[in-house]
């Protein structure tokens, strides 16, 4: 979770320092009890830390302060509240520092990318329900279409061997920060497997200290890490050209559709007319037909054999054109099905596509984050300074993100 520390500078002047006590309570985060740096708005119209906020509402839909349920979990930025802080903290001296971990960026990187994972496979997977008479009519692109769902295939393998691999790593480090709270760190890392690199001195072997023993089982981990994003990275750089291909596909099909598709008013006009029309003739030629042969009964006979003949006629005359209508009806339900199954995929693939570029991007920033961070680590850190105990909730997120699955 988010916090903020408040500290105050050592040189500033006494009458101007401020203590907790005289810190103003809108200021201060009602969840963290710390001073904010990101202060955003309920929909209620209360201010949380921004982190802690999100947090909470990914196992509560109340708001923390009142306990009132909560319309729309919508967040609002209190531009107003964050410029009063930052006055405030200028004016007294105080420094916030914050507590958010190396974690909390690849939170939001991967709650991102879920929910649009997610849209992009059930887009995908839903090209699986078209209909065998739409695809045997449409063989031309019938082929595309199951090279991409090939592709897709082994696409989603990888993303899931990928995130299983991320979800060990994660593992072991929500291990490592429990060992640390619970004071058990030094047996948690002798039940590693990793092996350490000693130095030498002289000739003789140098132990290391502690927070360099922690420090070499860290990064190992830090740097899969780094790995498995550069895969999520390859993979979608790969998987982005058949998607491209398969929007076009779709955009084409519907297209075409557009065109297509007035013929049908076009054919129920013509099916109503054929219906009509066999039902004359055929109830003209019944009833003639009836008459005739009912006519030996005399008057009585003559009128009962029309009536039949009439019905029978009408009857056999409009069965072949209701028939057709029928079958056209049945084809058209399948084909506006067809349709909306084309349009849902189009549109999910839209939104992956222009989603895509943006994740890269944002891959490339969090690389380039652990990659400063880790050469802080080797230069100069202890375990204090890697704040171990403010791991444990961005893990906990990160794994319960991983063990959800995608399809």
């Amino acid at each position: 979770m988010a916090m903020a520390v408040v500290e105050s500078k050592e040189d500033s002047v006494a009458d101007n320092k401020s203590t907790d006590e005289d810190i103003p309570q809108e200021f201060m985060c009602p969840i963290t009890r710390e001073v904010m740096r990101n202060p955003v708005i309920t929909v209620v119209g209360h201010s949380y830390e921004r982190e802690a906020i999100e947090e909470w509402l990914l196992k509560h839909n109340s708001d923390p302060l009142t306990g009132m349920q909560l319309s729309s979990k919508m967040l609002v930025p209190n531009h107003t509240l964050r410029k009063q802080i930052e006055s405030y903290v200028v004016k007294y001296g105080i420094k916030i520092k914050s507590s958010v971990t190396s974690f909390h960026p690849l939170l939001k990187l991967l709650r991102e990318h879920t929910e649009v994972m997610r849209c992009f496979y059930a887009s995908s997977n839903i090209l699986h329900r078209l209909s065998d008479d739409w695809l045997e009519k449409h063989k031309e692109w019938q082929s595309w279409i199951k090279n991409y769902l090939k592709s897709l295939k082994k696409f989603t393998q990888q993303m899931q061997e990928t995130r299983a691999n991320m979800l060990k790593h994660l593992l072991w480090l929500r291990g490592l920060a429990k060992a640390y709270a619970n004071k058990e760190l030094a047996l948690y890392l002798e039940k590693d497997e990793l092996k350490l690199q000693t130095t030498q001195s002289k000739g003789e072997e140098v132990k290391a200290s502690d927070d360099d023993i922690a420090i070499q089982h860290i990064l190992p981990r830090f740097i899969a890490l780094k790995t498995s994003l550069r895969c999520v990275a390859g993979a979608q750089e790969l998987n982005l050209t058949p998607t491209q291909q398969m929007l076009k596909l779709l955009e084409a099909i519907i297209e075409k559709s557009d065109i297509t598709g007035s013929n049908f008013d076009f054919e129920e006009e013509a099916v109503a007319f054929s219906a009509l029309l066999g039902a004359m003739v055929g109830g003209n030629a019944g009833g003639t037909t009836g008459a005739t042969i009912g006519s030996a009964g005399g008057p009585v006979g003559t009128v009962a054999g029309a009536t039949i003949g009439f019905y029978l006629g009408v009857l056999v005359g409009a069965t072949p054109p209701m028939a057709y209508a029928a079958y056209r009806e049945h084809s058209k339900a399948h084909i506006s099905s067809d349709l909306e199954i084309i349009n849902l995929a189009h549109l999910g693939l839209s939104r992956y596509c222009c989603h895509v570029s943006q994740e890269l991007k944002e891959l490339v920033k969090y690389n380039d984050l652990l990659s400063e961070q880790m050469s802080t680590w080797l230069a100069h850190t202890t375990l204090e300074s890697l704040a171990l105990e403010l791991w444990l909730n961005p893990l906990e997120l990160l794994i319960s993100l991983l063990q959800e699955p995608l399809l």
